[in-house]
């Protein structure tokens, strides 16, 4: 179960991301507003890091859905895609923003 703290971590997170990615595809909202047929909010996430595994724990405690992940060693992308039970993994950060089922 998820902490006061983890869920402000979260959301801070979550405001965060369109100011720490400057040149990003889309702000924000644009990427919260992107929903699945489920109309659940659907993620692709850069990086496997200790920052990337907590941010990715909160989307899914948030009831969003993590599709795919992407590293720079496809290793550690698939294993980091099979702990939050993605179908998909990439070794590039291109490969991920080709991904139709990541929302631009």
């Amino acid at each position: 179960k998820f902490t006061a703290l983890q869920e402000a971590m979260a959301t801070l997170a979550a405001r965060s991301v369109g100011r720490a990615l400057p040149g990003a595809r889309v702000s924000l909202n644009e990427a919260v507003r992107a929903y699945s047929s489920s109309g659940r909010p659907r993620w692709g996430v850069a990086g496997v890091g200790m920052i990337s595994n907590d941010f990715s724990l909160a989307l899914k405690y948030s009831g969003s859905q993590i599709v795919a992940c992407a590293a720079r060693d496809a290793t550690r992308a698939q294993k980091f895609a099979n702990d939050f039970g993605m179908e998909r993994s990439y070794d590039s950060y291109e490969a991920l923003a080709q991904d139709r089922l990541v929302p631009p």
